[in-house]
C-alpha cells in the first residue's frame, strides 16, 4: 500500500524536475533570468521533499545554484546526487562547480574522473584542466 501512496508524489517529482530542466538554461539566458532560475530552485526543493533520493533533482539543484553564482552551495548537491548514484555528468558538474570556486585541484580531479567513466566528455573539459 505504501507504494501505491507514494506513486504520485514520486511521479509529480519527477515532472517537476523535467520543468525546470527544460526551463533553466533558457531562463539563464534572460536579463531577468535570475527570478526564474530562483522560482525553479524552489520547484526542484518541492521534487526533493517529495523524492530526497531522485538523482536528477539534486543535479538540477545544483545546477541552479551554479548559475545563480553559488558554486559551494553547488558542489554540496551535486556531492549528494553522486552518494546515490554516480556518473559522468555529475564528475563533470562538480569540477565546473569546483573551477568557479577557485578549487583547480578538486575540478581536475572530477573533470578527470568524469573522461574516465566517459571519454566522449573530453571536449567539454577545460584543456588546462584534463
Amino acid at each position: 500500500m505504501l507504494q501505491v501512496v507514494q506513486a504520485p508524489r514520486l511521479l509529480r517529482a519527477s515532472r517537476m524536475v523535467n520543468l525546470v530542466e527544460r526551463t533553466s538554461a533558457a531562463a539563464a539566458a534572460r536579463p531577468d533570468g535570475a527570478e526564474l532560475l530562483r522560482r525553479n530552485l524552489m520547484l526542484v526543493r518541492d521534487a526533493l521533499h517529495d523524492d530526497p533520493v531522485e538523482v536528477r533533482a539534486h543535479q538540477a539543484e545544483g545546477s541552479l545554484l551554479l548559475l545563480l553564482g553559488r558554486p559551494a552551495d553547488a558542489i554540496a548537491s551535486y556531492e549528494r546526487a553522486i552518494a546515490i548514484q554516480n556518473g559522468p555528468e555529475l564528475q563533470l558538474a562538480l569540477g565546473l562547480a569546483s573551477q568557479k570556486l577557485g578549487d583547480l585541484t578538486a575540478a581536475r580531479r572530477h573533470f578527470q574522473s568524469a573522461v574516465r567513466l566517459d571519454p566522449r566528455l573530453t571536449p567539454q573539459v577545460p584543456a588546462a584542466l584534463r
